[in-house]
């Protein structure tokens, strides 16, 4: 049997494997390289093939660090749709490539439950703090409005007591819903004490996917809140979301998930994924305010097997795990 590793040239070949895997995702798509390049990043995708038949995925975003190196990222990739067992050539074949220019470590992310990362130890990864969440929660939308059903009561009841308060919700593509999310995004940052992206970055995201769009709850012709989603495959993705403290009172953010919810039944959507969420957050923890609003909508926990650093060079790659830690005494100290 023959193996190879293809650079990827065509952009709706790579999503459709990308979109179609198990552990795919939107952070390995190609209008997601594209978006990071604006922000300094450099993507490369690579197919891995084995006899002609693609085995798996891998979307590289590359940053200059000092001494003229590179970092290398890979987003809730590698995508290998379930065969694990192909990592290890698959790993020795990228790691060649990327030494080529300078790499230094490859930080991946993939979207694997914990008992499958055995197969990165093997390969000499090493466990590292993630980037990303470490889980989400996933709705099943089979089932038409048994989706509702499987809601919790009190969700239910938000998304009527919204409808009744004459809270109306509506889908919009254009600068003037960026308008709206950036500035509930602001105000929720602001309640939240989180910090919030500038509006060009929204505006980057709805442009770099085709099937994106931004949700607005209005009440008395006032936005009060705003949603962005992405459909990707047969996965509708909940990406961001603001409120204001009216839209909270009405539960406004209720009625834009069930408007939502039925849109991307409608496009042929079969899960939801309502990105992430901490793992066995308590009340009073950070984060579970959002993780109980996701699971109220009926979203089920599934957890990844978090971030692991694989050596490029290892020379470097020692070197640069010491800058790293360096770094975070440094500002501990601070």
């Amino acid at each position: 049997m023959t193996a190879a590793l293809l650079v990827a040239r065509d952009s709706r070949a790579w999503d459709r494997y990308i979109a179609g895997a198990s552990d795919g995702s939107i952070l390995q798509s190609w209008g997601w390289g594209e978006l990071k390049r604006h922000y300094g990043w450099q993507p490369s995708r690579y197919f891995w093939e084995r006899d002609g038949i693609v085995q798996g995925g891998i979307s590289v975003l590359r940053r200059p660090i000092a001494g003229g190196f590179a970092l290398d990222y890979a987003p809730h990739g590698p995508v290998l749709d379930g065969n694990l067992r192909e990592w290890p050539a698959f790993w020795s074949a990228l790691r060649e490539e990327l030494a080529v220019g300078r790499g230094t470590i490859l930080r991946i992310e993939p979207q694997w439950k914990p008992d499958d990362t055995w197969i990165l130890q093997e390969t000499g990864a090493r466990s590292t703090e993630p980037i990303q969440h470490p889980a989400t929660a996933i709705v099943d939308l089979v089932g038409g409005e048994a989706v509702f059903a499987r809601m919790s009561a009190s969700a239910r009841r938000n998304m009527r007591r919204a409808e009744q308060a004459g809270v109306r919700v509506e889908m919009i593509s254009d600068a003037s819903a960026v308008d709206c999310l950036h500035h509930l995004l602001e105000e929720t940052a602001r309640r939240q004490r989180f910090i919030s992206r500038s509006r060009e970055y929204y505006r980057d995201v709805l442009q770099a996917f085709a099937h994106s769009s931004i949700y607005v709850a209005q009440h008395a012709g006032q936005p009060i809140a705003a949603s962005m989603m992405i459909q990707y495959g047969k996965r509708l993705v909940y990406l961001f979301s603001g409120s204001s403290d009216e839209g909270r009172a009405l539960k406004a953010p209720y009625l834009i998930q069930q408007q939502a919810i039925r849109d991307g039944q409608a496009a042929g959507c079969t899960s939801y994924d309502l990105w992430g969420i901490p793992i066995d957050a308590k009340p009073g923890d950070a984060g579970w305010g959002y993780a109980h609003f996701k699971t109220m909508l009926g979203g089920v926990p599934l957890e990844f097997g978090g971030a692991w650093d694989l050596p490029i060079r290892r020379p470097l790659a020692v070197a640069y795990h010491f800058a790293e830690r360096m770094l975070v005494h440094s500002r501990a100290a601070a």
